[in-house]
């Protein structure tokens, strides 16, 4: 049964991203590139996860299932074993259209 938690996700630069998630007794960092750059900011982001053992390691997401924009985020961040996690959001600054966006997350334990 999926879980979620709350956590901030930030574009610090142009086509990175990294988030914070606190999970049980745990902080979870995502650190991401994406394609094409946009800068974008989530105080509230939502993470849906299955297991906490799932967040470890290297995703990718792929448009259109991922995008920013207009006003929310939406990643679907996959693994070729089958596994997923999605994090959605509402951002501080709406983008004008949709952007469908590529990348890959890595994800930490601490």
């Amino acid at each position: 049964m999926p879980q979620s938690e709350e956590g901030r996700l930030i574009a610090e630069t142009q086509g990175q991203f990294v988030g914070r998630f606190k999970v049980e007794e745990y902080t979870v960092r995502v650190n991401g590139t994406f394609n094409p750059p946009v800068s974008f900011s989530v105080p509230i982001a939502i993470l849906e996860y299955n297991s906490l053992a799932d967040l470890n390691g290297t995703y990718d997401f792929t448009a259109p299932t991922s995008l920013v924009g207009q006003a929310t985020i939406n990643l679907v961040l996959f693994k070729a074993s089958g596994v997923q996690l999605t994090i959605t959001g509402v951002l501080t600054v709406p983008t004008e259209d949709p952007i469908p966006i590529t990348g890959t997350a890595r994800w930490f334990q601490s």
